[in-house]
């Protein structure tokens, strides 16, 4: 409930993650219930008790997170992975078909799978990437989030190209977590640059890039630093603030030699 009321707070959509590692599909449709459920159902009634009697309607709902990975609680291989996934968007759809599912992805042999098992139990598959750092020249250095990007870009053309499981469907890349890794430390004007990199080579591929999440938003590798009584942007932070009050949503194509300058445009939605 606090979730979703300091979304609302911040006119953002929420998108809401369920546990799909020592999780089960009973409670996450249990879940989609309590979120988006009537009333007079189970979950819902519990909603009402709790001072929310109207459902949220959250659209956005991820099935759990880098699920490849060996460091996640209930990590499994691919192959089980592949039906726990199934089961839980079956249970979660049968609470409220309306709902957007985002799949766990990870461009090579995981998203590969993962599409051609469950594309009917998705909507989109995420991708996450972090840039280490390292002694690349500045150039270098402002090129990793664009290159990882089109990295993944890459891969998912390719998977759209070759995939009978994909035929007739849109399923995009939701990249959901991104970012330059720091820390807990203070970033640099050359981070703030490659965060613009990335979001430059977003905008070119937002045919196939749905949606995308900086991660994390305070503190640690935050765009947003915090004491005790203070808030203030990063770099990053910085950045990101000034795409999000100037540029427009809808993409223009931009043709000549802009180099060495990296350039993009887009018109505003009036």
């Amino acid at each position: 409930d606090e979730f979703i009321v300091f979304c609302r707070l911040l006119d953002t959509e929420p998108y809401i993650a369920v546990n799909s590692g020592f999780g089960d599909d009973h409670s996450a449709a249990q879940e989609v219930e309590y979120v988006n459920g009537p009333p007079d159902t189970p979950m819902g009634r519990r909603r009402a008790a709790n001072g929310h009697r109207e459902p949220y309607n959250v659209k956005w709902w991820g099935i759990g997170n880098e699920m490849y990975g060996k460091w996640q609680l209930g990590y499994m291989n691919l192959k089980h992975y592949t039906q726990k996934h199934n089961l839980f968007a079956k249970a979660m759809r049968k609470v409220d078909p309306s709902i957007k599912l985002i799949a766990v992805g990870s461009v090579g042999a995981w998203s590969e799978g993962m599409l051609k098992s469950c594309a009917e139990y998705m909507d989109h598959i995420s991708e996450h990437f972090y840039c280490e750092r390292d002694k690349e020249s500045l150039t270098e250095y402002v090129s990793l989030a664009r290159n990882n990007i089109r990295g993944k870009v890459t891969g998912h053309r390719d998977y759209r190209k070759r995939l009978k499981s994909l035929e007739g469907r849109d399923i995009r890349i939701a990249i959901d977590e991104w970012n330059y890794w720091y820390g807990p430390r203070h970033y640099f004007l050359k981070d703030a640059l490659g965060i613009a990199a990335g979001l430059h080579e977003m905008i070119r591929n937002s045919d196939i890039v749905f949606m995308a999440n900086y991660a994390q938003t305070v503190n640690v590798i935050g765009a947003i630093k915090t004491t005790k009584t203070a808030a203030a942007f990063d770099t990053t932070g910085l950045v990101l603030k000034l795409y999000r009050n100037h540029f427009g949503a809808v993409p223009v194509t931009v043709t000549g030699n802009t180099a060495p300058l990296d350039v993009v445009a887009a018109w505003t939605s009036d």
